[in-house]
């Protein structure tokens, strides 16, 4: 918060302030929402640091429920910027590989064959459609018709390699 501990005692409302008027207002909202359903606090919200930088800010409150309808929340805030920064890169990379995906005039998929024998048809890309004109709702049902557009003579060969 870049504020020392002598500072927020003297006036707590200089952490709200440090935070956007739509962050304050959201996160206000948050602990009204949960006080008025008396459940836990969860929620993260962001303030900018005195350096410019983001800063993503975890917060988890219990409330106490005290005399005449005060409310006393325990609570404790931790920094999950590094996590945040994470998450984006981890969703842009999922956004370049769903691109890359989409893009690739053919099939990819992710098959499972299972220690029991099993199998499981984890991932196929919208392209199956393309090439074997069968829409992908019908294949999401029964990833046999994968199996069936495979012709006898090659399908224990594909099985094999998959092995």
């Amino acid at each position: 918060w870049d504020l020392n501990p002598d500072q927020v005692k003297a006036d707590p409302s200089g952490m709200a302030m440090q935070l956007s008027e739509d962050e304050r207002t959201r996160l206000t909202q948050e602990f009204l929402k949960c006080a008025k359903e008396n459940t836990e606090l969860d929620h993260t919200y962001s303030r900018i640091a005195k350096d410019g930088s983001t800063k993503w800010l975890r917060v988890k409150a219990i409330q106490t429920r005290l005399e005449h309808g005060v409310i006393e929340w325990n609570s404790i805030t931790t920094d999950v910027t590094k996590i945040k920064e994470i998450e984006e890169k981890a969703e842009e990379q999922k956004l370049l590989l769903e691109n890359i995906i989409s893009n690739v005039d053919g099939v990819v998929q992710r098959y499972r064959i299972k220690e029991d024998g099993s199998e499981e048809l984890i991932f196929i890309s919208k392209g199956y459609e393309k090439v074997s004109g069968i829409p992908i709702s019908e294949v999401q049902e029964n990833y046999q018709i994968i199996w069936d557009q495979i012709i006898d003579e090659d399908r224990d060969r594909v099985l094999e390699s998959i092995q």
